[in-house]
């Protein structure tokens, strides 16, 4: 397992999903893409996590608790070197061995030759039916190699239907617009670009659709638009310069 823990990268972010009639949380955090609870609406509390052994996302998918990231499958950082592709393959079909159902990656998340994308299709394909995979968009590469940019509410298509190419889908089961950079979460509207990803939802392209890297206005603007099954932000405090809520403040106390 300590090779499963440095491949699928940092504890800095998780996924949580959301109750659909509410848009308020339903579980507490756990670590990088653990998804979380019951149909019952909890916040950050006291419960002992061992004893939830799988979540509902979206309604209708059933996750187990712990899922992988797919990040670091590929490579170490951002600007350092790609990792051999065979250690990455064997990665994810022992996750998935050992009960993982939940992975997390993004077209972004690679250099040189080897992007976690071919990874996963690699490694996974025919995919188990109880197989969740959830992706992210918004973030380009810019001409360093590293996602610095954003991609305008036009270049959203172009970014799920690459996905859905890369991954060899018809229909991805979780999308997360990821808003900004590296900074935190903040000052820029995701209305259009949120409206975008629903379109596509419409279309049947997309199962459901989450939001990543946002703060309490964001996350409004876009369940105002769409339901939001999942947000993945990160928990470990506001960062550096930072204000205001967070959107633990919006979960139901327990």
């Amino acid at each position: 397992m300590d090779g499963l823990e440095e491949m699928t990268g940092t504890r800095d972010q998780l996924c949580v999903p959301l109750d659909r009639k509410t848009g308020s949380f339903r579980t507490p955090p756990v670590w990088q893409q653990a998804a979380t609870s019951s149909p019952d609406i909890v916040a950050v509390g006291t419960m002992n996590l061992m004893t939830i052994k799988t979540f509902s996302l979206g309604g209708d998918l059933t996750i187990n608790r712990l899922g992988s990231g797919a990040m670091r499958l590929s490579m170490s950082t951002f600007d350092g070197p790609s990792r051999a592709p065979e250690s990455g393959i064997a990665v994810l079909r022992r996750a998935v061995e050992l009960g993982v159902n939940h992975i997390d990656t993004a077209a972004f998340y690679g250099s040189g030759e080897t992007w976690a994308n071919e990874l996963i299709r690699t490694a996974l394909t025919p995919y188990r039916d109880d197989l969740v995979i959830a992706t992210k968009v918004g973030p380009v590469l810019g001409a360093e190699g590293v996602p610095s940019e954003q991609a305008t509410p036009d270049q959203l298509r172009g970014l799920v239907e690459a996905d859905l190419r890369s991954l060899g889908l018809n229909r991805l089961d979780l999308v997360y617009l990821r808003v900004g950079g590296m900074a935190g979460p903040g000052g820029q509207s995701i209305t259009e670009r949120f409206a975008a990803l629903a379109e596509l939802q419409a279309e049947g392209l997309i199962r459901h659709l989450g939001v990543s890297n946002v703060d309490t206005v964001q996350f409004a603007e876009a369940r105002a638009i769409a339901p939001v099954a999942a947000a993945q932000n990160q928990y470990t405090g506001p960062s550096p310069g930072h204000a205001g809520p967070s959107l633990s403040d919006l979960a139901d106390p327990w």
